[in-house]
């Protein structure tokens, strides 16, 4: 029979074990944990990672932003992860290529971030591309013109706000390709 870890109590109580099993039963559900762990980051970064934006700090002038997670795993709740990832998930779908018809969004269950560009449908099929002001705290929708990309998200020269605008489901704005400057062959 084992011998009594007492000290490790806590550790093997975090992997539903009482203290009396063995250590290799304890590192066998680390090793696990870890090699998990390791499979979700690797799909973090492969998927879910964009490129940082400049912070503007003095400290920071000259070196390259950092990449961005589109999910804050440490420090989230399950919940809290998991509606970020909800709210990520479109946006990887649609720069892989899969069907938009798929990655629409019903405004009941989630709504964009204030301020951000996103296609919108409304009820009688209008779709267009629009956004929630945060002047109105987001119960105003403005269409959009004069749309841009810069510093890795979508904005808008103007919009026209309206009340009339309800829009059923949402996506957000796929990223646009990276230019690359080709000379045409002479």
């Amino acid at each position: 029979m084992p011998q009594h870890n007492p000290e490790l109590a806590p550790l093997f109580n975090l992997f539903g074990l009482s203290s009396n099993h063995s250590l290799s039963t304890l590192l066998a559900n680390v090793e696990n944990c870890k090699r998990h762990s390791d499979l979700l980051h690797a799909v973090e970064r492969q998927f879910f990672t964009v490129p940082g934006k400049p912070s503007g700090d003095p400290e920071d002038e000259g070196f390259e932003p950092s990449d961005e997670c589109l999910l804050n795993s440490w420090g989230s709740t399950t919940d809290q992860y998991l509606n970020q990832f909800r709210a990520a998930l479109p946006r990887v779908m649609i720069n892989a290529g899969c069907d938009p018809a798929n990655a629409w969004i019903v405004c009941a269950d989630q709504l964009p971030e204030l301020d951000t560009p996103v296609w919108i449908r409304t009820a009688d099929d209008l779709i267009v591309i629009a956004e929630r002001g945060s002047s109105t705290d987001g119960w105003m929708w403005s269409v959009c013109y004069g749309h841009f990309f810069a510093d890795g998200k979508w904005d808008a020269v103007d919009g026209d706000a309206s009340d009339e605008y309800e829009p059923t489901h949402w996506m957000p704005l796929p990223v646009p390709p990276e230019f690359v400057s080709q000379q045409a062959p002479l």
